[in-house]
This record gives structure tokens, sequence and C-alpha cells, in this order.
């Protein structure tokens, strides 16, 4: 338990970090509650597609790619 909770805040730190570092280069969209849920699906989805294709790196690494310019789009 105390594995996945670490896993967890290591996914959420790094969402928060990507998100910032796209709103560096970038123009904000949307602001306010918006941001929040953004913040939230990327982050299910991260820890979703880590734990499915956990024992497929390469299969992971194209996912995270996907959903990572599915999301900072």
């Amino acid at each position: 338990m105390f594995e996945l909770m670490q896993s967890v805040l290591l996914i959420f730190i790094e969402a928060i970090c990507c998100k910032s570092f796209f709103e560096t280069f970038g123009k904000i969209r949307h602001k306010g509650w918006i941001n929040i849920i953004h913040i939230l699906l990327l982050l299910s989805s991260m820890c979703f597609y880590s734990h499915i294709l956990s024992e497929h790196f390469v299969l992971r690494q194209i996912v995270a790619i996907l959903v990572f310019s599915l999301f900072m789009y």
C-alpha cells in the first residue's frame, strides 16, 4: 500500500511539473476549475497506463507520449 501511495505521489508531482513546463512556453487556454480537472485526468490516465503496461516498457513509453501530447494540446 505504501508503494502505491509513493507511486501516485510521484506521478502527481510529475504531472504538475509537466503542466507548469508546458504553460511556460504555451498559451494558457483555460483557467479556473478546468485546470484542476485537467490535472486530475492526466494523473489518473498516467496511473492507469503505468499500472496496466508495467511489463511492456516500449508500449508504455509510446502510450505516455500520446497521452502527454493529447492532454497538453
